[in-house]
């Protein structure tokens, strides 16, 4: 099933670090750069595992049994941002009422590999592919990423038996806006209580009185204040 990435950003994250693989898998001597530093014998050998077991791409925690190498983007928090004082409820002049939040996420992808050495590798690769993959991030709307990492001791409530793991947290800010219509959204129509009239009608005057106890005078056209 086609599922559109811009409205879900663990399947965005997810289909980013996929075109990642893909391009290196058709090309394992971009593994050269990223694994500079290796030995060229050492890159020989993970180049050939990477050719032989690439690493599979899921949403939620891997799978018992794997394949493995396996990268496993999760969500580890949604908060919203208090920064942006302009989040809230507005009348827009062309859409009506509509809600606007800006959020924090936070994503864990998981780097599950059954040698430590493959395990290390493979998380530097989805370092980089997320460092050159941050543009694709924001043309999506995951805005200002953010990458940190670190290693794992095997958990076995979702860690596989004879399975290491790294993780790299991406943090993102998402900006999300929906509509308040009732009499155009068939969602707020039903969630949404009905509001009284913001407009009189023709011909008629709708004037509000507040007097300095705090009490409130309706006043109409034959009424004088």
């Amino acid at each position: 099933m086609a599922v559109d990435p811009s409205g879900v950003p663990d399947i965005t994250i997810k289909q980013t670090i996929q075109a990642g693989v893909d391009a290196i898998s058709a090309n394992v001597a971009l593994l050269d750069g990223i694994w500079a530093k290796l030995d060229a014998d050492d890159r020989t050998k993970l180049k050939q595992t990477w050719t032989d077991h690439p690493p599979t791409v899921v949403t939620g925690f891997a799978r018992r049994e794997g394949p493995f190498p396996c990268f496993a983007v999760t969500l580890m928090s949604d908060s919203n941002d208090t920064t942006f004082l302009e989040d809230g409820e507005f009348l827009d002049e062309d859409e009506g009422e509509i809600g606007r939040e800006t959020t924090s996420s936070a994503f864990r992808i998981y780097v599950f590999a059954e040698n430590p050495d493959v395990c290390a590798a493979y998380y530097r690769a989805l370092r980089r592919i997320l460092q050159v993959g941050k543009r694709r991030l924001e043309s999506y709307g995951l805005m200002n990423p953010v990458l940190s990492g670190a290693e794992l001791a095997p958990d076995p409530s979702y860690t596989p038996d004879n399975v290491f793991v790294r993780q790299v947290t991406l943090t993102v800010l998402l900006e999300e806006s929906w509509s308040m219509e009732s009499d155009t959204d068939p969602l707020a129509a039903a969630l949404v209580p009905e509001q009284p009239a913001r407009l009189s009608a023709d011909g008629e005057l709708n004037i509000r009185h507040v007097d300095s106890g705090g009490g409130v005078t309706p006043v109409g056209d034959d009424e004088e204040e």
